[in-house]
């Protein structure tokens, strides 16, 4: 089955204000548009609330990473949620089944999100295909047994099949189109409902979407400051980070992150293609990586 890669076209053609999809303030930040506003110019400053103003060598640190994922081979490109929905199902569906992966993949690798979506796509296969009315008449055994492989598979059969009651209840079927309808649904947290904000309704300023990966990298690239949480350091990047880079910010650094540990030699010749490589050297090295590996095949 061909899949999209980004969904975009998931998202209506053009976005009317008023009809619940004005980006969502957030506690203690500003709407996404004024996130930065009040100090241009100003680098490498700290508020109470963290660093303000954007990284003093955030143009060429985001020059590498961009380099350094030319090429989209890490797992997060072939089997992170924005790829895990029917390319042949109607927009709503594939919203739907965005939702869906994003709440599975909470603690869970990419692999195993991966499998228990495609597990949910065969169950439905031929019975009108993965989509809210048919997830909500399931029982909790049934759904269950195919996603078993994900972390806290039982917290999330339960979390599914009310979520997809409630999208009935109080959303008229649909996957909500604002940061607080879906923050309303059980299991949904803030970098869930921003990737489909994004993904799903075509809101490239709806947030950034932070999960380990990028809650550890920007911090070793000082991009944040004394952020404790995931939410905390969502919270200082999109006040200092440019709103264009906003979609890009999880896909490159979780490929970046999954290469570091997974396929590190991979990296280092990357490394050496790059326009500066002592520059992407640099800053394999600053956000974790080995600079001494070995490729077992040739010694190299």
């Amino acid at each position: 089955m061909r899949r999209s890669p980004r969904l975009l076209s998931i998202a209506p053609p053009a976005v009317s204000p008023g009809e619940g999809s004005k980006p969502a303030e957030t506690k203690g930040n500003k709407a996404d548009g004024e996130a930065s506003e009040g100090k241009p110019g100003r680098r490498g400053r700290t508020g109470k609330d963290g660093p303000v103003g954007k990284p003093r060598d955030f143009d060429e640190v985001w020059a590498t990473v961009t380099q350094l994922r030319a090429i989209r081979d890490a797992p997060v490109d072939t089997m992170g949620c924005h790829m895990l929905t029917d390319s042949e199902a109607a927009p709503e569906d594939r919203r739907f089944q965005l939702l869906v992966a994003v709440m599975l993949s909470s603690q869970t690798k990419d692999q195993e999100n991966a499998k228990a979506m495609h597990n949910l796509h065969a169950y439905f296969k031929g019975k009108g295909g993965l989509t809210r009315k048919n997830l909500a008449a399931m029982e909790e055994r049934e759904l269950d047994a195919q996603i078993k492989g994900v972390g806290f598979h039982n917290t999330k059969t339960r979390n599914l099949i009310r979520v997809a009651n409630l999208l009935e209840d109080r959303f008229h079927g649909k996957v909500p189109d604002t940061m607080e309808g879906l923050l309303s649904l059980p299991g949904v947290g803030p970098k869930m409902a921003v990737l489909v904000m994004e993904v799903g309704h075509g809101r490239r300023d709806a947030g950034i979407c932070v999960d380990t990966h990028v809650h550890r990298i920007a911090a070793m690239l000082g991009w944040t400051k004394d952020a404790k949480t995931p939410e905390a350091t969502r919270q200082q990047l999109e006040a200092r980070l440019p709103v264009e880079v906003w979609p890009d910010v999880n896909l490159l650094l979780v490929g970046l992150g999954q290469m570091i540990q997974q396929r590190p030699f991979d990296l280092l010749q990357r490394c050496i293609k790059c326009t500066d490589p002592v520059a992407a050297f640099r800053l394999v090295g600053r956000i974790g990586g080995n600079l001494k590996v070995i490729d077992k095949a040739t010694g190299d």
